[in-house]
């Protein structure tokens, strides 16, 4: 097996070793998730790419604080909650439009069911849009 180290490599399409499929740079770019984190009701960060901080907003509440800020803020959020590990109960995990942060620093999440908010044993958020 061999070995290819390169420290710059500027490409315009990537291809799988048949060749029969091919992406784009910009494709690759657009298509990953440019913030996501999973994090426990205390706000206490398990793992993350691109988030500084999560602030406990309250019960249920929180604002995940970016490393990096976004190209704008027109992006999409996708998240879930587990409650009891050993359950395996599902809460959803949205935005909090109530609580107004949505920037290309950081957004307001809510986890639970209507206004019955809810602390999970881990939240998970990922982000979608430009950098």
């Amino acid at each position: 097996m061999s070995t290819l180290t390169v420290t710059n490599a500027q490409v315009t399409t990537l291809k799988d070793a048949s060749g029969g499929n091919s992406s784009i740079p910009a494709d690759i770019l657009q298509g990953r998730a440019k913030v996501w984190v999973d994090f426990q009701g205390s706000a206490v960060i398990n793992d993350s790419f691109n988030v500084s901080s999560i602030t406990d907003s309250g019960t249920g509440k929180y604002i995940v604080n970016f490393s990096t800020a976004l190209g704008n803020a027109n992006y999409s959020m996708i998240g879930c909650g587990a409650t009891d590990a050993s359950s395996g109960w599902v809460q959803a995990v949205v935005y909090d439009e109530d609580a107004g942060t949505r920037t290309t620093s950081a957004i307001s999440i809510a986890s639970g069911e209507r206004n019955n908010f809810t602390d999970n044993d881990h939240t998970c958020v990922s982000i979608f849009g430009d950098s």
